[in-house]
């Protein structure tokens, strides 16, 4: 994950906090300490605690699940770089 984060400059991340190989949690970390991290989007519908959980650990953003298509699209644009 490292290494494609850092080969391609990636400015946003959004991931699930429920992944099969790695928790977002751990991922938020892992990202947070690359010498340029990109912005992160966490979403879970796993509740409030999770998500305040992944702000504090370094997410910008926070969405509970379902997201609407509108506001994601926003969330995204909202932390690419101008």
């Amino acid at each position: 994950m490292h290494a494609r984060v850092v080969e391609q400059a990636i400015d946003v991340v959004l991931m699930d906090l429920w992944m099969p190989k790695l928790h977002g949690f751990q991922a938020i970390t892992l990202l947070r300490n690359l010498p340029d991290p990109p912005a992160i989007i966490a979403i879970s519908s796993s509740g409030e605690p999770q998500l305040e959980m992944a702000m504090l650990l370094g997410a910008k953003l926070a969405l509970s699940k379902p997201v609407e298509r509108d506001v994601l699209i926003e969330a995204v644009e909202s932390l690419v770089p101008a």
